[in-house]
This record gives structure tokens, C-alpha cells and sequence, in this order.
């Protein structure tokens, strides 16, 4: 009701309004001028917001990487393990260098009747395609020794002490951890 009115009221009403012309006419205007103000600030429209890492990831400054890791000290299969992992926001381990594959077995502290890790890093197709957990190809680093050997349902990656990857079987369970990149 009240916009009606207004309109109506505004559609009554006239306005006269006297401009005089520039003192220039006929030459282009000057741009205006823009002062900062300091009370806005510029902000891309289409950066993604910062990515938080769940409460539960700490940084392993051995790593030498900006990640922040989960460690999880009970043996699951690789499967349930790249589950858990992506439930939070992470994603299994895939440590790029020696240094940071060390310094995660450190951090798990696996058992010492098993001592290795999961990798987020697998060969669905045993062709020696390695592929990481984020669809990436893989080159690994260091293999083990006689590894990847490629025995039928050896189609994921694990990690010694050394930082050592070797091909393991579909149905062993492994201790693991999980990555965030913030």
C-alpha cells in the first residue's frame, strides 16, 4: 500500500532543476579522482576462502612441508584408512620427499611387529601407474628393495623408517595418516 501511495505522490510532483553548463564545454572531463579510503579493503571476488584443517591436524615441522597431520596408531585397511581420512577434509598421507616420509613414520610411531605406513598412493590396474588419493600420477621416489615386485593384490603403497615405499596387498591392514594442505 505505501508504494503505491509514493508513487503516486512522486508521479504528482515535479521537479525543475537548473545546471548551468560547464565552464569547459565542449572538452572531454577529467577522470575523477579516487582517494583511498582505508576503512575498505580489496578482496579478489572469486578466491576461495582459506581451507581449515579439523582441530585434530598438527603441524610435524620435520615434515618440512605447510601440511598438517592426523595420526592414526591402529592398523586398518588401506580402504577404511583413505575413508577416515577424507571424513575430516584430509586425505591419506602422500609424502613427496624422503625427509617428509621420514618424519611422518616418526610421528605415527607404528608398532614395531609392523613397522610401516599407508600411503595415499595406489596401482589399481598393477601396471606401474601409481596414482595419489587426489587422482595425481605418482612417481615414487624410493622403492624397496625387489619392490614394486606386483604380486596379485599388491595394488597399495606403504613406508618404512627409511622412507622406503613398497607395493603391499588389498587386505593387509596398516597404521596410517591423514594430510591436510590448508
Amino acid at each position: 500500500m505505501r508504494f503505491g501511495v509514493m508513487v503516486m505522490f512522486v508521479g504528482a510532483c515535479t521537479f525543475e532543476t537548473n545546471v548551468p553548463p560547464p565552464s569547459n564545454f565542449g572538452t572531454p572531463d577529467a577522470p575523477p579522482t579516487v582517494t583511498p579510503d582505508s576503512s575498505t579493503t580489496t578482496a579478489m571476488p572469486d578466491a576461495p576462502p582459506p581451507k581449515m584443517c579439523a582441530a585434530a591436524y598438527v603441524a610435524v615441522p620435520a615434515a618440512q612441508t605447510t601440511s598438517k597431520y592426523r595420526r592414526v596408531q591402529v592398523p586398518k585397511l588401506w580402504t577404511t584408512a583413505k575413508a577416515d581420512c577424507a571424513s575430516d577434509g584430509g586425505h591419506l598421507v602422500v609424502p613427496n620427499t624422503a625427509t617428509e616420509a621420514t618424519a611422518i613414520f616418526a610421528f605415527i610411531d607404528p608398532l614395531d611387529s609392523d613397522p610401516y605406513y599407508w600411503a595415499g598412493i595406489t596401482d589399481p590396474e598393477q601396471d606401474a601407474q601409481w596414482i595419489t588419493v587426489m587422482g595425481t600420477s605418482f612417481n615414487v621416489p624410493t622403492w624397496g628393495d625387489n619392490d614394486p615386485d606386483q604380486r596379485t593384490g599388491e595394488i597399495y603403497a606403504m613406508i618404512d623408517s627409511t622412507g622406503s615405499y613398497f607395493d603391499y596387498f588389498d587386505d593387509a591392514t596398516q597404521e596410517y595418516a591423514c594430510e591436510c594442505e590448508p
